[in-house]
């Protein structure tokens, strides 16, 4: 009884953060499902217009022919292509729909056109294809790939136009976010394909709306996911290039424009030098596209970024000698949106001369209950914990409850001092300091109460390292610690990836109430 009234609670605390429209939505749409399911409802049809599409940006290889497809590292071959495989669970579904692959580089014309009818043969029995977000990304891969190779098929058409009418009177506004942008997407290219004024309206509305919303001033994305914000970046450049390639002049391109310069700038900013970005909150490696990617697409698109300093975001960079470090010293999400949130609060990466050494794990799964719950973990994070409690009440798989509240204390190019109150009668004080040529991490622990204060460091996979009184040394660099309580090396899973791991070291320590590392690199 007791565990199910704390489950209440946190499901109570949970629910208080969300906003209205989310509370209105989520209601509405569970009755609507459980009542009708995903209805059609459709406009007047329009005939497609002759659209051009030209590839600047492929996606990573999925279908390797022959009715094999690799998704999240997990690779599959069907005798008859089942749209609802559930063995590899939701997310692997998601990515067989999207149709992603499509767009990929060695993708045949005949191959594709093969695939895109075997799934209208299927279209009836389609179940987790046809919620909005797999259906707003099919949306666009489809319509991408028929412009580009001048394909007019009526059942095609009629397929995409079927998707967009449910997709239109099932918008995710209970969910919002990435999802909700990426409905509008797909509402954008449907009307532009259809040539449909009431699609392109509506969309630029909604664009309009949740670019205000979701885009912060340093032209980040405020679900504070690096790999979110480059696939959605990758989104307005689509548009921005569908427009111009259609030659057609839409109130919405100077926003699109503004917008993509940016968050291109915003991604420039906080990526290290060899082009990587911060595995901070959700992000896994091989999922979105880099900079230099994106930056190569903006480019032939006409599209410069924006020279950009990182403030709302609450991520720091500090670059000195040879030194890339990337601080996380912000709100974990929007109040109303911590689903790709950690709980992470003064987490840090740092690079040396080009190579990783201290990391963000990252994630490698949405599924599976346990691994999530880990990966979302301050244990997980290059962070100090308390009593093995989360600085943030994460838990499930997307949800959040209580948070951590970051104060600023200082903040400049050789000293941040913050504080955050995560856990209960407690105050978490973290520096970060550099002078120049080292780099220092002191904390301090303020509270009436005795506590068991822990610290855990993440190494890259591959670092040969030891610890030796009270020192982490490597070839490279040492890394002393003071008040920390008799530290040890353990290993961990460090994701590679979805569903890949590769085995390195973490630090794990007790530490005092006061207590501090430096960074020596040799």
């Amino acid at each position: 009884m007791k565990i199910k009234f704390q489950n209440f609670i946190l499901v109570l605390k949970t629910l208080s953060y969300l906003n209205f429209t989310q509370i209105v939505f989520q209601v509405y749409y569970r009755l609507k499902i459980y009542l009708i399911g995903y209805r059609v409802s459709k406009k007047k049809s329009s005939t497609p217009l002759k659209t051009k599409w030209k590839d600047f940006l492929y996606n990573k290889k999925s279908y390797l022919g022959n009715n094999k497809f690799t998704f999240l590292n997990q690779r599959k071959f069907f005798k008859e292509i089942n749209w609802n495989f559930s063995e590899f669970k939701d997310l692997w579904i998601y990515n067989l729909n999207y149709f992603d692959f499509l767009n990929q580089k060695e993708i045949l014309k005949n191959d594709g056109i093969v695939l895109i009818k075997n799934f209208i043969r299927n279209y009836d029995n389609i179940r987790v294809g046809k919620e909005p977000y797999p259906t707003s990304l099919r949306i666009i891969n489809w319509i991408k790939f028929i412009s580009k190779y001048r394909i007019f098929d009526e059942k095609i058409h009629d397929i995409i136009y079927t998707d967009t009418f449910r997709l239109n009177n099932n918008i995710e506004y209970h969910i919002q976010g990435n999802h909700l942008l990426e409905n509008a997407f797909a509402l954008f290219f449907s009307g532009i394909f259809f040539n449909n004024q009431y699609l392109i309206k509506k969309s630029s509305r909604l664009l309009r709306k949740e670019i205000k919303i979701q885009i912060l001033k340093d032209g980040s994305h405020f679900e504070l996911s690096p790999m979110y914000h480059n696939i959605i970046l990758s989104k307005i450049l689509d548009c921005i290039h569908f427009i111009k390639s259609n030659n057609l002049k839409l109130e919405i391109q100077p926003l699109l424009k503004n917008t993509a310069s940016k968050m291109l700038g915003f991604i420039k900013t906080l990526s290290y030098e060899n082009g990587d970005f911060p595995m901070f909150n959700d992000s896994a490696d091989s999922v979105a596209f880099k900079y230099k990617d994106l930056k190569n697409y903006a480019t032939k698109i006409g599209v410069q970024e924006k020279d950009i300093f990182l403030s709302e975001c609450g991520y720091r960079k500090w670059d000195f000698n040879n030194l890339e470090i990337r601080i996380d010293i912000g709100k974990i999400g929007p109040k109303f949106l911590t689903a790709h949130s950690h709980a992470d609060t003064f987490n840090f990466e740092l690079i040396y001369k080009g190579n990783k050494i201290i990391v963000d794990p990252g994630i490698s799964t949405y599924h599976n209950i346990e691994s999530r719950q880990i990966e979302r973990s301050t244990k997980f994070h290059n962070t100090i914990n308390i009593n093995s409690q989360n600085s943030s009440q994460v838990w499930s798989l997307f949800r959040t409850a209580d948070r951590a509240n970051v104060k600023i204390i200082e903040d400049n190019e050789q000293k941040i001092s913050v504080t955050h109150d995560g856990y209960k009668k407690c105050v978490t004080k973290r520096k970060f300091l550099n002078n120049g040529s080292e780099f220092m991490i002191s904390d301090e622990i303020i509270s009436n109460r005795k506590n068991y204060i822990e610290s855990n460091i993440h190494f890259y996979p591959g670092l040969k390292i030891i610890l030796l009184n009270n020192k982490v040394l490597s070839k490279n660099f040492e890394i002393t610690l003071n008040g920390y309580k008799n530290p040890k090396l353990h290993t961990y899973n460090c994701p590679n990836g979805y569903n890949k791991f590769k085995d390195s070291f973490k630090l794990v320590s007790e530490v005092e109430r006061n207590s501090n590392i430096s960074f020596k690199f040799l």
